[in-house]
C-alpha cells in the first residue's frame, strides 16, 4: 500500500532516460531496466536525504516519493514517513512507517528499526487505524469512495480522526459498506462480509512491536576487550618476568666463568687468549650472548605489557557499558557519517543508512 499515490509516470520517464542514454550492449534489457531503475532510485533516495540533511522537509518528501516510484524498499518507505512526520501529515506517515517495518524484516539494525518503531507509534497515536477483513480475495476495498487496495490488506487502514465510510467490492455481489466514527488513537477490526450482507466491527488487540535483535545475552564486546587486554597484559608480564630471569642467569654464569678464567689465566683471559684459555672463553662469549638475547626479549615484553596495560585502561575508562550507552545513544544528538542520515522523529533522533 505505499505511496498509492506517487507520481508512477514521472518516475518511469526519468528511468527511461537513464537507460536510453547508455551504449547498447550484450546484455537481457530486463537486467538493464532493473539495474537502471536501481540506480535511479538510489540516486533519488540519495538526494532526499541531503534535503532532509537540510531541513527541506518538503524538497525531500518529493524526492522520496519519487524514488519510491521506482522501486519500492523499506528504506525510502521510511524517509518518506520520517519525512512525513516533519511535516504533520501523520496519517501518511503511519501508513508508510507501517510498510517499511513489515517490509524491512530482519534487515534495519537496532537502531533504523527503533526509529522507526518511535516515529510510527508517535505517528500512530494521532491518527486512527482500522484492519479491514473481508471475506472475499481480491474483492476491492475503499475508504471514502477512494480505492485503496484488494483483499486481503496487510497493513492496517490509517485515517484521520473522524466519521469514514468503508465499503467493499466484488464482481457480482451487492456492495458492503458501513460509516464508522473514529477517534485518534483507536484501533479496530473491521469485518466486511459479503455471504451475510453486514459489517461488523470489534476492537483491534494491542499492537505488537517487532522484535529486536537481544543484546542482552552473550558476552558484551566492552566485557570481551577488557578480558582480551587484561590477559595479553598478564602474558607480556609473564614472558618479560621469565626472560628477566633468564638475563640475571645469564649474568652470572659470564661473570663466574670469566673469574675462573681470570683465576687460571691471569687478567683479561680472553684478549688475546692462551691456547688452554680459548674454550673458557668460549663459554664466556655464550653466556654474555645469552645475557643479551634474554635482556632484548624482556625489554619488548615489558614495553607490550606497559601497552597493553594502557590499552585495556583506556577501554575500560572511554568505553561506556551497555546500560551507559544506551542512555547516551537515547539522548545523543550525534554526527551523520558519510553513509548515514540524522533523523529527528517523535520521540528524538535516530541515524538512518544508504540502501
Amino acid at each position: 500500500m505505499m505511496c498509492r499515490r506517487s507520481n508512477l509516470g514521472a518516475a518511469l520517464l526519468l528511468v527511461a532516460a537513464t537507460v536510453a542514454g547508455t551504449p547498447a550492449r550484450a546484455a537481457d534489457p530486463q537486467d538493464t531496466l532493473t539495474t537502471a531503475w536501481t540506480d535511479r532510485a538510489r540516486d533519488l533516495y540519495n538526494e532526499g536525504r541531503d534535503l532532509y540533511a537540510k531541513q527541506e522537509w518538503e524538497k525531500a518528501h518529493a524526492a522520496f516519493r519519487a524514488a519510491a516510484g521506482v522501486k519500492q524498499h523499506w528504506q525510502i518507505a521510511a524517509m518518506l514517513g520520517h519525512c512525513e512526520v516533519r511535516l504533520g501529515r501523520f496519517r501518511d506517515a503511519a501508513e508508510h512507517l507501517a510498510w517499511a517495518l513489515r517490509k524491512g524484516g530482519k534487515a534495519p539494525s537496532t537502531q533504523e528499526l527503533n526509529a522507526m518503531q518511535i516515529a510510527f507509534d508517535g505517528s500512530r497515536s494521532r491518527v486512527a487505524s482500522m484492519i479491514v477483513q473481508v471475506d472475499v480475495a481480491g474483492a476491492e476495498v475503499l475508504v471514502d469512495n477512494a480505492p485503496i487496495g484488494v483483499a486481503p490488506l496487510l497493513d492496517p487502514v490509517f485515517v484521520a480522526p473522524g466519521n469514514h465510510r468503508f465499503e467493499a467490492r466484488a464482481s457480482g455481489r451487492t456492495p458492503v459498506f458501513t460509516t464508522v466514527d473514529l477517534a485518534a488513537g483507536a484501533s479496530q477490526i473491521l469485518e466486511l462480509s459479503f455471504s451475510e450482507g453486514a459489517a461488523q466491527i470489534s476492537k483491534a488487540p494491542p499492537t505488537q512491536r517487532p522484535e529486536t535483535p537481544s543484546t542482552d545475552s552473550g558476552v558484551q564486546p566492552r566485557t570481551i576487550a577488557l578480558i582480551a587486554g587484561a590477559g595479553l597484559t598478564a602474558i607480556s608480564l609473564g614472558v618479560g618476568i621469565g626472560y628477566a630471569l633468564k638475563k640475571s642467569s645469564a649474568d652470572d654464569d659470564a661473570k663466574s666463568l670469566l673469574a675462573s678464567a681470570v683465576q687460571s689465566y691471569g687478567p683479561a683471559p680472553c684478549y688475546q687468549p692462551q691456547a688452554g684459555a680459548v674454550g673458557a672463553c668460549e663459554a664466556v662469549r655464550d653466556a654474555n650472548d645469552r645475557r643479551n638475547s634474554a635482556g632484548k626479549i624482556e625489554t619488548v615484553a615489558f614495553v607490550s605489557a606497559g601497552v597493553f596495560g594502557a590499552a585495556t585502561i583506556a577501554t575500560w575508562l572511554l568505553w561506556p557499558s551497555k546500560k551507559k550507552s544506551e542512555t547516551t545513544s537515547a539522548r545523543a544528538t550525534g554526527t551523520s557519517a558519510a553513509t548515514a542520515t540524522i533523523v529527528p522523529t517523535v520521540g528524538g533522533l535516530a541515524v538512518i543508512g544508504s540502501f
